[in-house]
């Protein structure tokens, strides 16, 4: 009898632990909400060369503005989230630019919605109180994966 109730406290225990971490932390959306600094752009995977070298993982400015060109939202320096669904993105003097922002399937896609209903998605890798890596496909120049990280600010 009082292994049956040891089992039960351990298991009440376990459970009463269980349930207090996955209500304390905060959603991913919660977390987003703030204002983001891009900090880096680097190739996270890309095809060899023909000659069976790597190119190297940074990405120069030339190669970031060409990527830009067919991606308005990396044009921007700042991004703000808003807890209304709603992103400020800010360059320069630049006015800021509004889109729509939803994180979608279990948190690790973010989903852009612009004015003329063009949608643009990202992985969410990473989030926690000071950094934002997002991930997408780029095909130009070489086929890969860009890491985008962020500071919070």
């Amino acid at each position: 009898m009082k292994i049956r109730a040891l089992y039960i406290i351990i298991f009440a225990a376990i459970t009463g632990f269980f349930i207090l971490l996955v209500t304390s932390g905060k959603s991913p959306e919660e977390a987003i909400v703030g204002s983001w600094k891009e900090v880096s752009w680097e190739y996270e995977k890309v095809n060899k060369t023909n000659d069976g070298e790597s190119f190297t993982k940074l990405i120069d400015d030339n190669v970031k503005t060409e990527i830009m060109e067919n991606l308005i939202i990396h044009k921007a320096e700042v991004w703000r989230f808003t807890s209304d669904g709603k992103l400020y993105l800010h360059n320069g003097n630049k006015p800021s630019t509004a889109l729509d922002w939803k994180l979608k399937g279990r948190g690790h896609i973010l989903k852009l919605n612009y004015q003329d209903n063009k949608t643009e998605y990202y992985d969410l890798s990473e989030l926690n109180n000071n950094k934002l890596v997002l991930y997408f496909d780029i095909d130009l120049q070489v086929k890969g994966i860009v890491k985008m990280t962020f500071e919070r600010i």
